[in-house]
């Protein structure tokens, strides 16, 4: 059997107003529950048959017979359970759209999975990316493996939701959690159901996975009201502003997916098939909705049938974006997705910072990158766009082989850029402007793709030193370390590169800085000014 549970917060109360659109469920009477329970109730929303949408299409092309047979129905229960001094929510079929997100405790399920799941059980996570243009993605392995299998990007994303195979004898064969906890359980009754909530109540309020999945606090929920009302402040004038930063996505319900959006102010409404960024600014422009973006325009997500995968929600639910705020003199980094606020964890926060100052230097005095002048290269320079002017600047100025768009083309149409620029002291600068985290993770991704190449892949290394020796007639290749990766940033920001880095960026750096060290390669940044 499997059950979901939810832990409520202490000011949930046993009652149906407890849940979300209360006046559809009816009530059940229930035998008297076990004598550790102080009460329970049960709440059963019936819904009939009816055609789906998208019947009228088919329809001419079917058998009268056939079609008659064609319809669909759902339902959904909810028993809520007064136990230990908590009051827990047990979901059934659509019970779960009853449960309010506002009466749950954050986490629930993803701490008694940390907890009960062995480093090697591990079955399944669901991570979403922290930032326009990152990840939401669900990775699952056949067989119960550790967690490198699952490819998880920890040092920039979410992890909402873990699953696995459960170490403790007669709790569970299996367990995942998110805020809602997910067991499987062999011959379960219900009437057994106050020991389990007693297990499930002690493993979530245990640490013991701190041990193991560090990585599950690096990205803490923000509860503060005053804090989130200034982060969304800072996120509807970024959207004012028309940020192209900021994107919006599905919140996390998991085995959802959504055919369309109707975005809608009072009366007013617009479909839309994606959210693009910019089809999202101009639905709000339709609906005139900028005074209040956040919570004024509300979305309702529906499915091939026209039934709704979310019920309707402000669009703070689909927004995912970063903020900054300033604190006691210094700063603090905040991301949101899923309707969350997250601060980043601060010791995370200093063990990024510290291995980029210990680990990357920096080298903008001793490469001397030219100033990246778009309206001196659109006059004075050839090229399709403003990197590529650029580079052949920088190469033309400071005597470096052009590598950007000479593309190394291996088997299956694997197609790879060395780098922008290579200097005559082996230094592999891989250039971008900081437009944006999804961009400067491209950047680095392109750093440590070609430096795991240049250590195992023959005919890469050959094409590298190719170059090479057009700029050194009898180089030779050496050894690892006396390569470097440079990733040069152009900005306009005054300051440090690492220190006006967004931490997002940090962090993507420090992973992929880790990847190209393991390979004996060396890692640096330089700074272009704008």
């Amino acid at each position: 059997m499997r059950i979901t549970l939810y832990l409520l917060r202490d000011k949930a109360v046993l009652a149906k107003q407890t849940l979300r659109n209360h006046e559809l469920y009816v009530e059940q009477r229930l035998v008297d529950p076990a004598e550790d329970v102080t009460g329970w109730l049960l709440f059963v929303r019936k819904s009939v048959e009816h055609r789906p949408n998208w019947f009228e299409h088919l329809q001419p092309i079917m058998m009268q017979e056939d079609a008659q047979r064609v319809t669909t129905k759902s339902a959904g229960a909810v028993l809520l359970v007064q136990a230990h001094g908590r009051l827990f929510a047990v979901t059934f079929g659509t019970g779960f759209h009853a449960v309010d997100a506002a009466l749950l405790e954050p986490d629930f399920g993803l701490r008694v999975a940390a907890n009960c799941i062995d480093y090697d059980g591990l079955t399944l996570a669901d991570a979403r990316g922290l930032g326009k243009g990152k990840r939401n993605a669900t990775s699952r392995l056949a067989q119960p493996g550790e967690m490198f299998a699952l490819g998880l990007l920890t040092d920039e994303e979410w992890i909402r939701q873990f699953g696995g195979e459960v170490n403790i004898p007669g709790f569970a064969k299996s367990a995942k959690g998110a805020d809602a906890l997910q067991l499987n359980i062999d011959d379960f009754n219900l009437f057994d159901l106050s020991a389990k909530l007693r297990q499930a109540l002690d493993l979530y309020e245990a640490e013991t996975y701190r041990a193991i999945f560090p990585f599950l606090d690096y990205f803490r929920r923000e509860s503060d009201k005053e804090t989130i009302k200034k982060l969304d402040g800072l996120m509807a004038e970024s959207m004012r502003a028309r940020d192209p930063e900021i994107g919006f996505a599905l919140p996390d319900e998991f085995d959802l997916v959504a055919d369309r959006y109707v975005l809608s102010r009072y009366r007013k409404h617009v479909l839309l098939a994606e959210l693009r960024t910019e089809d999202v600014y101009a639905a709000i422009d339709e609906v005139n909705g900028w005074r209040d973006p956040l919570n004024s325009i509300k979305v309702v997500a529906l499915d091939l049938d026209g039934n709704e995968v979310r019920p309707k929600e402000p669009l703070r639910k689909y927004v995912v974006g970063a903020a900054r705020l300033e604190v006691d003199g210094g700063h603090r980094d905040y991301a949101t997705t899923a309707g969350q606020w997250f601060r980043v964890d601060l010791e995370y926060a200093e063990i990024v910072d510290r291995y980029l100052q210990d680990n990357v230097p920096d080298v903008t005095d001793q490469l001397d990158l030219p100033k990246w002048d778009d309206d001196f290269l659109k006059a004075n320079v050839e090229g399709k766009y403003g990197e590529d002017r650029y580079n052949r600047y920088s190469c033309d100025q400071l005597g470096h082989g052009l590598l950007d768009r000479d593309f190394y083309r291996g088997r299956a149409g694997e197609q790879v850029e060395i780098c922008d620029q290579l200097t005559p002291a082996k230094q592999l600068v891989c250039v971008k402007r900081m437009d944006g985290s999804d961009k400067m993770s491209h950047l680095f991704q392109q750093g440590s793709v070609s430096a795991s190449l240049i250590m195992t892949n023959d005919a890469y290394r050959a094409k590298l030193m190719a170059k090479l020796r057009e700029l050194v007639a009898d180089a030779e290749f050496g050894n690892a370390t006396e390569w470097t990766i440079v990733y040069a940033v152009a900005t306009s920001k005054g300051g440090n590169l690492k220190d006006i880095m967004p931490f997002f960026s940090r962090a993507a750096l420090r992973m992929h800085s880790i990847a190209i060290k393991a390979t004996g390669i060396k890692v640096a940044v330089a700074k272009i000014d704008r």
